[in-house]
């Protein structure tokens, strides 16, 4: 919800264009659920000063990658290594 608002303000306030990547919500969900703060995300999208993306990713696509004991080098993601490299 901050960074939705923060992007609205934004867009509202100093004409500054933004963009929202979800993982969890469409953006007819995301649209619906601030609707109730006065947001009129659509009115944003048609002036072309927001931009709603909603990014699908399959459990089966992540990977944990790293050393458990040592949390820098922790990471949660696509397995974006070459394939010679992979187990």
């Amino acid at each position: 919800m901050f960074a939705m608002e923060f992007l609205v303000r934004g867009a509202r306030q100093f004409n500054e264009p933004g963009v929202l990547m979800t993982f969890e919500e469409t953006s007819d969900e995301m649209t619906r659920n601030v609707e109730s703060l006065g947001f009129d995300l659509n009115s944003l999208v048609d002036r072309k000063k927001l931009f709603l993306d909603y990014v699908r990713i399959e459990p089966s696509e992540i990977q944990e990658t790293g050393d458990l004991s040592d949390t820098q080098g922790v990471l949660v993601g696509p397995d974006v290594r070459p394939e010679a490299e992979r187990p």
